[in-house]
């Protein structure tokens, strides 16, 4: 399996690459993608990418607001057999992570396509020791069935 990458920095705002895997008889994975800088923001972003072995192509954005806010979205076309939100060749997600204070952090995501599917966890570090954390998801794929869709974890852990 041979794979390459390629990345060009075309400005100081635009970048634009591909990827792609060889078995020595075909390619496997063909991906596109260019990225551009919405503003005065080094560490905001909007991209485009094309996934030509799937049949996908989507548009979104990653936006770093300040030191304490991060949010992520896209939006995916799909064609040749692609199903999405209610049936149509489109899907949607995104991600969020916001750090409330020093020691606790929360994140969120969630996907919209033939199915739907959302996730949360909050982390909070009680001292240098101890942290805890909470985590909740629904996936709609497992409504239902044997699954269950619902998921509800907590966790401690403990460094030396």
């Amino acid at each position: 399996m041979l794979k390459q990458t390629i990345n060009m920095e075309v400005s100081k705002d635009l970048n634009l690459g591909v990827s792609a895997n060889w078995d020595t008889k075909k390619f496997t994975e063909i991906w596109a993608q260019a990225t551009y800088k919405l503003s005065d923001n080094k560490n905001s972003f909007s991209f485009a990418r094309f996934d030509h072995t799937r049949n996908l192509v989507s548009a979104g954005c990653d936006q770093k607001l300040k030191d304490t806010i991060h949010h992520s979205f896209e939006a995916i076309f799909g064609w040749k057999d692609y199903k999405g939100i209610m049936g149509h060749p489109i899907a949607l997600r995104g991600g969020v992570e916001y750090e409330l204070s020093e020691k606790t952090k929360v994140t969120a995501s969630g996907s919209w396509d033939s199915n739907y599917t959302v996730s949360q966890e909050v982390e909070h570090e009680i001292d240098n020791h101890w942290t805890v954390s909470a985590t909740q998801s629904f996936d709609s794929a497992n409504v239902g069935t044997k699954k269950s869709p619902y998921h509800i974890g907590f966790a401690a852990s403990y460094k030396l």
